[in-house]
């Protein structure tokens, strides 16, 4: 889809909020642009991205939504090679980025990894850093009662979120 008729579309829908996703949207070249033009028309723009990739490159006044995959949410994703999570420096680098308009969502895919996602937020500050700290299990991989208790226990500073399209039109379902 080009800029044009994402612009068509975005005015076509009516709505205010635009949110830039799907992939990673940072592989397009020129989404620093499109969030610049639509900020610019007025919309109130948020950008979820993976979070291996330089988040730095959105303007100013963007919503950015980055995700911090555990080493066991990325085995399974086929999407994107596992080291450019592990590399400690690199999302050291997007999370001294990110301010108090934005969000973090750390996608975990086993219990055994909250110790270090409970690392992470403490270490960087993270829930001083930013509006908003998700937790987000990999689909079926984690009894989400358990995560929910442990969150509790924990005094984790972070909401739990499901991938509801998942729950609601299943996991294969493509375009919703």
């Amino acid at each position: 889809m080009s800029r044009e008729e994402i612009h068509q579309e975005v005015e076509r829908a009516g709505l205010s909020h635009v949110c830039l996703t799907g992939g990673e949207p940072l592989l397009q070249p020129d989404l620093p642009e499109l969030a610049t033009e639509l900020l610019e028309e007025g919309y109130v723009v948020s950008v979820e991205t993976g979070g291996h990739m330089d988040i730095s490159v959105l303007p100013h006044g963007v919503h950015r939504i980055c995700d911090i995959k555990t080493p066991g949410a990325f085995s399974k994703s086929a999407k994107i090679e596992s080291e450019l999570f592990i590399n400690t420096e690199f999302f050291e680098q997007n999370i001294t980025h990110l301010n108090k308009s934005d969000e973090v969502k750390f996608v975990v895919a086993s219990m055994e990894e909250m110790p270090w996602v409970k690392e992470v937020i403490t270490r960087f500050s993270l829930n001083e850093r930013v509006h908003a700290i998700h937790i987000s299990p990999v689909h079926d991989s984690i009894n989400i009662e358990s995560l929910a208790r442990w969150i509790v226990q924990e005094r984790l500073p972070a909401r739990m979120t499901l991938q509801i399209h998942k729950y609601i039109f299943g996991e294969d379902a493509i375009g919703v």
